[in-house]
């Protein structure tokens, strides 16, 4: 991975003339971030931002940065790399408030993983019921009964909902 990282930032030095796009800095990213890498993938992100031309970071460019500050417990930068994501007009899509929602979880931040779960809600994408499952157990054994039930109530509320949704009658 060195190698090809070190390749890959002297290309302009290199004079190869290779169009850099968004999935070479996709891919180089969540290489880095998959070895470890972690300065080196910001790094990239910001290189990335640098760029001249329509080489902007999408949801691909950022699940596995927010995947690597859940696994290594790294809070203020994945509120900053949201703030970031929100500055270049990133959506969050439902599988990364799945990422979110799970890897806050197996990181102990229940309660972070809660407003995210309460986001995705209100945005109407409802994660899958594994998810919740994950959810709703990590808050009972944090003994947070009220938060539970708070998750297993908007749960509900919308499995009511999708249920009373009948298909439109053909005509």
């Amino acid at each position: 991975i060195k190698l090809a990282v070190i390749v890959f930032l002297s290309m302009n030095y290199l004079l190869i003339i290779i169009l850099i796009d968004v999935l070479v800095y996709n891919t180089t990213i969540s290489s880095a971030v998959h070895h470890s890498r972690d300065e080196m993938a910001l790094r990239l992100l910001k290189r990335m931002e640098e760029e001249e031309g329509s080489c902007s970071p999408n949801i691909e460019t950022y699940a596995p940065l927010l995947k690597m500050c859940c696994q290594k417990k790294k809070m203020k930068l994945l509120g900053a790399l949201l703030r970031h994501m929100v500055r270049n007009d990133v959506s969050i899509d439902v599988a990364t408030y799945i990422l979110l929602i799970r890897g806050l979880c197996m990181s102990g931040k229940v309660e972070v993983a809660c407003l995210f779960f309460e986001e995705a809600m209100r945005k109407g994408m409802v994660p899958r019921d594994s998810t919740c499952k994950m959810l709703v157990e990590e808050l009972e054994k944090k003994g947070m009964g009220e938060a539970k039930l708070k998750i297993q109530s908007l749960v509900q509320s919308k499995v009511m909902m999708t249920k009373s949704q009948s298909p439109l009658p053909v005509a």
